[in-house]
């Protein structure tokens, strides 16, 4: 479900070299005698010129990958759920009303 996915939340997280992660941001502070650094990389899929550099950057063994939710998945997800809780309801009263209005109430 495509739809769902949110292209500004698409997230690389990679377990960089210290040389690198002070390459990337010479302000981090790296941990003394660190071998690795946890770096997340954020994609924004609506940025063409981020788009053109994603396909270049290569998914190495153990990265992860997160791809956030939209954020009217949520509202979608809620409103699923009220619509299943309140189906039952609405069926019992448009029964109601339809006995009464035959004149059998």
């Amino acid at each position: 479900q495509a739809e769902m996915a949110n292209p500004e939340g698409v997230f690389l997280l990679r377990a960089e070299p210290a040389a690198i992660a002070r390459q990337l941001d010479p302000a981090y502070p790296v941990p003394p005698g660190a071998q690795t650094v946890n770096v997340v990389y954020r994609i924004n899929l609506k940025d063409t010129a981020t788009y053109f550099l994603a396909r270049g950057f290569a998914v190495r063994n153990k990265d992860v990958i997160y791809v956030a939710a939209a954020p009217s998945t949520e509202l979608n997800q809620a409103m699923k759920l009220f619509a299943t809780i309140a189906q039952p309801a609405m069926s019992g009263a448009t029964m109601a009303i339809a006995i009464c209005r035959s004149g059998k109430c």
